[in-house]
Protein backbone atom coordinates (compact mmCIF):
# COMPACT_ATOMS: atom_id res chain seq x y z
CA UNK A 1 0.00 0.00 0.00
CA UNK A 2 1.29 3.37 -1.17
CA UNK A 3 2.09 6.28 1.56
CA UNK A 4 -1.79 7.33 2.42
CA UNK A 5 0.09 10.14 4.33
CA UNK A 6 1.88 11.77 1.75
CA UNK A 7 -0.51 14.64 -0.38
CA UNK A 8 0.72 18.15 -1.35
CA UNK A 9 -1.14 19.64 1.38
CA UNK A 10 2.00 19.50 3.72
CA UNK A 11 4.45 21.22 1.28
CA UNK A 12 2.26 23.73 0.26
CA UNK A 13 0.71 25.38 3.57
CA UNK A 14 4.52 25.34 4.42
CA UNK A 15 5.02 27.83 2.03
CA UNK A 16 1.79 29.55 2.54
CA UNK A 17 2.95 29.41 6.82
CA UNK A 18 6.41 31.34 5.83
CA UNK A 19 4.53 33.94 3.49
CA UNK A 20 2.32 34.53 6.77
CA UNK A 21 5.21 34.92 9.02
CA UNK A 22 7.13 37.64 6.38
CA UNK A 23 4.22 39.79 5.82
CA UNK A 24 2.34 39.62 8.98
CA UNK A 25 5.25 39.69 11.49
CA UNK A 26 3.86 41.68 14.30
CA UNK A 27 -0.06 40.70 13.81
CA UNK A 28 -1.50 37.67 16.24
CA UNK A 29 -2.33 34.09 13.86
CA UNK A 30 -5.71 33.99 15.05
CA UNK A 31 -6.51 38.15 13.36
CA UNK A 32 -5.03 37.01 9.88
CA UNK A 33 -8.37 37.37 8.12
CA UNK A 34 -7.91 34.19 5.56
CA UNK A 35 -10.39 33.37 2.71
CA UNK A 36 -9.88 29.95 1.24
CA UNK A 37 -10.74 30.48 -2.15
CA UNK A 38 -12.63 26.79 -3.43
CA UNK A 39 -12.59 25.72 -0.29
CA UNK A 40 -14.18 21.98 -1.43
CA UNK A 41 -14.76 19.87 2.12
CA UNK A 42 -12.07 22.38 4.25
CA UNK A 43 -8.92 20.23 4.12
CA UNK A 44 -7.08 23.36 3.47
CA UNK A 45 -8.70 25.11 6.35
CA UNK A 46 -8.38 21.87 8.43
CA UNK A 47 -4.16 22.44 7.95
CA UNK A 48 -4.04 25.76 8.59
CA UNK A 49 -5.80 25.50 11.89
CA UNK A 50 -3.71 23.10 12.77
CA UNK A 51 -1.48 25.82 12.42
CA UNK A 52 -3.52 28.24 14.74
CA UNK A 53 -4.82 30.40 11.60
CA UNK A 54 -8.04 30.32 13.02
CA UNK A 55 -9.90 33.59 11.41
CA UNK A 56 -10.82 31.50 8.43
CA UNK A 57 -13.77 31.84 5.79
CA UNK A 58 -14.38 29.41 2.85
CA UNK A 59 -15.55 30.48 -0.39
CA UNK A 60 -16.50 27.56 -2.76
CA UNK A 61 -19.24 27.17 -5.48
CA UNK A 62 -20.90 24.26 -4.33
CA UNK A 63 -23.28 24.21 -1.22
CA UNK A 64 -22.87 20.43 -0.87
CA UNK A 65 -19.12 20.84 -0.50
CA UNK A 66 -19.54 23.73 2.25
CA UNK A 67 -22.12 21.44 4.11
CA UNK A 68 -18.99 19.27 4.24
CA UNK A 69 -16.91 21.56 5.46
CA UNK A 70 -19.55 23.42 7.95
CA UNK A 71 -19.42 19.92 9.87
CA UNK A 72 -15.86 20.71 10.80
CA UNK A 73 -16.62 23.73 12.29
CA UNK A 74 -13.50 25.71 11.58
CA UNK A 75 -15.02 28.83 9.86
CA UNK A 76 -16.34 31.72 10.77
CA UNK A 77 -18.67 31.61 7.69
CA UNK A 78 -19.30 30.01 4.69
CA UNK A 79 -19.52 31.75 1.28
CA UNK A 80 -21.13 30.02 -1.86
CA UNK A 81 -20.10 31.59 -5.23
CA UNK A 82 -18.40 31.33 -8.19
CA UNK A 83 -14.88 32.84 -8.38
CA UNK A 84 -14.48 33.95 -12.21
CA UNK A 85 -14.02 37.52 -13.37
CA UNK A 86 -17.34 38.95 -11.96
CA UNK A 87 -17.56 40.47 -8.60
CA UNK A 88 -19.11 38.63 -5.61
CA UNK A 89 -21.74 40.14 -4.22
CA UNK A 90 -20.69 38.79 -0.66
CA UNK A 91 -17.32 39.82 -0.30
CA UNK A 92 -16.18 43.45 0.01
CA UNK A 93 -13.45 44.97 -1.59
CA UNK A 94 -10.18 44.47 0.80
CA UNK A 95 -12.29 42.14 2.78
CA UNK A 96 -9.33 39.42 3.60
CA UNK A 97 -5.76 39.97 4.49
CA UNK A 98 -5.12 36.34 3.08
CA UNK A 99 -6.30 34.12 0.00
CA UNK A 100 -5.32 30.56 -0.59
CA UNK A 101 -6.18 28.70 -3.37
CA UNK A 102 -4.80 24.88 -2.90
CA UNK A 103 -5.09 22.78 -6.10
CA UNK A 104 -7.85 24.71 -8.10
CA UNK A 105 -6.00 26.52 -10.35
CA UNK A 106 -6.82 24.63 -13.32
CA UNK A 107 -8.77 24.54 -16.94
CA UNK A 108 -12.30 23.64 -15.64
CA UNK A 109 -12.06 24.90 -12.06
CA UNK A 110 -10.33 28.42 -11.75
CA UNK A 111 -9.77 30.58 -14.81
CA UNK A 112 -7.25 32.92 -15.26
CA UNK A 113 -10.25 35.68 -15.23
CA UNK A 114 -10.36 35.17 -11.63
CA UNK A 115 -7.50 36.76 -10.41
CA UNK A 116 -8.59 40.19 -11.12
CA UNK A 117 -11.78 39.22 -8.47
CA UNK A 118 -8.91 37.42 -6.36
CA UNK A 119 -7.02 40.27 -6.03
CA UNK A 120 -9.86 42.97 -5.21
CA UNK A 121 -10.71 40.50 -2.23
CA UNK A 122 -7.51 41.26 -0.19
CA UNK A 123 -6.58 44.76 1.28
CA UNK A 124 -2.89 46.56 0.09
CA UNK A 125 -0.54 44.94 2.40
CA UNK A 126 -1.80 40.91 2.20
CA UNK A 127 -1.05 38.24 -0.47
CA UNK A 128 -2.30 35.61 -2.48
CA UNK A 129 -1.01 32.10 -2.23
CA UNK A 130 -2.19 29.37 -4.60
CA UNK A 131 -0.48 27.02 -6.98
CA UNK A 132 -0.50 25.59 -10.44
CA UNK A 133 0.30 22.97 -12.68
CA UNK A 134 3.18 23.50 -14.80
CA UNK A 135 1.18 22.39 -17.51
CA UNK A 136 -1.39 25.13 -17.07
CA UNK A 137 1.19 27.94 -16.22
CA UNK A 138 1.16 29.30 -20.26
CA UNK A 139 -3.07 30.23 -19.87
CA UNK A 140 -2.07 32.35 -16.86
CA UNK A 141 0.85 34.57 -17.72
CA UNK A 142 -1.17 37.64 -18.66
CA UNK A 143 -3.11 37.49 -15.40
CA UNK A 144 -0.15 36.39 -13.39
CA UNK A 145 1.51 39.73 -14.82
CA UNK A 146 -1.48 41.70 -13.47
CA UNK A 147 -0.69 39.94 -9.87
CA UNK A 148 2.41 42.15 -10.03
CA UNK A 149 0.72 45.34 -8.84
CA UNK A 150 -0.96 43.73 -6.08
CA UNK A 151 0.25 44.53 -2.51
CA UNK A 152 1.28 41.39 -1.60
CA UNK A 153 3.09 37.80 -2.33
CA UNK A 154 2.67 35.39 -5.18
CA UNK A 155 3.35 31.85 -4.13
CA UNK A 156 3.29 28.82 -6.91
CA UNK A 157 5.04 25.68 -7.75
CA UNK A 158 6.46 24.42 -11.02
CA UNK A 159 7.51 20.97 -12.13
CA UNK A 160 10.99 20.93 -11.78
CA UNK A 161 11.92 19.12 -15.37
CA UNK A 162 9.38 21.54 -17.35
CA UNK A 163 10.58 25.02 -14.94
CA UNK A 164 13.47 26.20 -17.85
CA UNK A 165 9.91 27.58 -20.62
CA UNK A 166 8.91 30.04 -17.01
CA UNK A 167 12.54 31.12 -15.78
CA UNK A 168 13.03 32.99 -18.77
CA UNK A 169 10.08 35.18 -18.11
CA UNK A 170 10.59 34.94 -14.27
CA UNK A 171 14.48 36.12 -14.57
CA UNK A 172 13.15 38.99 -17.05
CA UNK A 173 10.29 40.56 -14.33
CA UNK A 174 12.95 40.43 -11.73
CA UNK A 175 15.70 42.04 -13.74
CA UNK A 176 12.77 44.81 -14.68
CA UNK A 177 12.62 45.25 -10.88
CA UNK A 178 8.80 43.91 -11.03
CA UNK A 179 9.02 41.32 -8.20
CA UNK A 180 12.26 39.87 -6.65
CA UNK A 181 12.30 35.85 -5.75
CA UNK A 182 12.06 36.21 -1.67
CA UNK A 183 11.98 31.62 -1.57
CA UNK A 184 12.81 28.83 -3.97
CA UNK A 185 12.82 25.42 -2.99
CA UNK A 186 11.79 21.53 -3.85
CA UNK A 187 8.96 20.24 -2.70
CA UNK A 188 7.17 16.83 -3.35
CA UNK A 189 3.94 16.67 -4.85
CA UNK A 190 1.91 13.85 -5.32
CA UNK A 191 0.07 12.87 -8.34
CA UNK A 192 -1.68 9.32 -8.39
CA UNK A 193 0.24 7.93 -11.58
CA UNK A 194 3.35 9.27 -10.54
CA UNK A 195 4.32 10.13 -7.03
CA UNK A 196 6.18 11.61 -5.87
CA UNK A 197 7.46 14.33 -8.21
CA UNK A 198 9.71 17.00 -7.38
CA UNK A 199 8.22 20.65 -7.94
CA UNK A 200 10.31 24.30 -7.80
CA UNK A 201 7.76 25.82 -5.32
CA UNK A 202 8.66 30.01 -5.42
CA UNK A 203 7.40 32.76 -3.76
CA UNK A 204 7.50 36.34 -5.39
CA UNK A 205 7.51 39.56 -3.66
CA UNK A 206 6.02 42.47 -5.68
CA UNK A 207 8.19 45.56 -5.79
CA UNK A 208 6.15 47.37 -3.33
CA UNK A 209 6.40 45.19 -0.21
CA UNK A 210 10.59 44.97 -0.90
CA UNK A 211 10.72 47.52 2.56
CA UNK A 212 9.31 44.45 4.32
CA UNK A 213 12.21 43.30 6.68
CA UNK A 214 13.18 39.77 6.81
CA UNK A 215 12.58 37.88 9.70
Amino acid sequence: MGPRNLSPIGPFTCVAERAFEQVFQDKPKDQIKIVDATAGTGWLGVELKKLEYTNLYALDISPEMLKLAKKKKIYNDLICAALNGQPIPQIETGQFDALICGGSILEGCIGPSAFMEMIRMVRAGGFLCFNIRASDVGMYLDQMKELEKADGLLCFNIREEESGGYQEMMSKLEKAGKWICWSKQTLPQYAAEDMPKETLGFVYTPKILLNVKSR
